[in-house]
């Protein structure tokens, strides 16, 4: 994961633009004004520091460059993995909704010519 680019999980962080806090021991992204506690990775038989999306951060454009622990079905272990929001529009019911929005704004189109070809031919006769 982090071998292609970066030597290490820490190199992938600072390249993400997280910085670490080293009196308060939490995380802080420039573009956001929340703060993100750690997880350790273990990544070549060495622990790494990473921010950890946690369910009372706000989401928004940086939560995407978090972390997130996920546990096994067995529940004993667990893995640190990056966290990919889902998008609405790509799940069934965005595209389903993006569907409804596009035949609302035609029925709205037609609604009005329809109005504007009745107000014609009214003032026409």
């Amino acid at each position: 994961m982090y071998s292609e680019q970066y030597e290490t999980p820490d190199d992938f962080v600072e390249a993400m633009g997280w910085i670490w806090d080293e009196e308060n021991r939490y995380f802080k992204h420039p573009k956001s004004n929340q703060i993100f506690y750690s997880i350790y990775l273990n990544w070549n038989n060495k622990k790494w520091l990473v921010p950890l999306y946690s369910d009372t951060n706000e989401v928004d454009r940086v939560t995407a460059r978090t972390f997130k622990y996920v546990v096994s079905n067995s529940g004993c272990s667990y893995s640190v993995e990056l966290n990919n929001p889902l998008n609405f529009n790509d799940t069934r019911r965005g595209k389903r909704y993006k569907k409804y929005l596009k035949y609302l704004k035609m029925m709205f189109l037609l609604k009005q010519k329809q109005k504007k070809d009745f107000l014609l031919s009214v003032i026409q006769d």
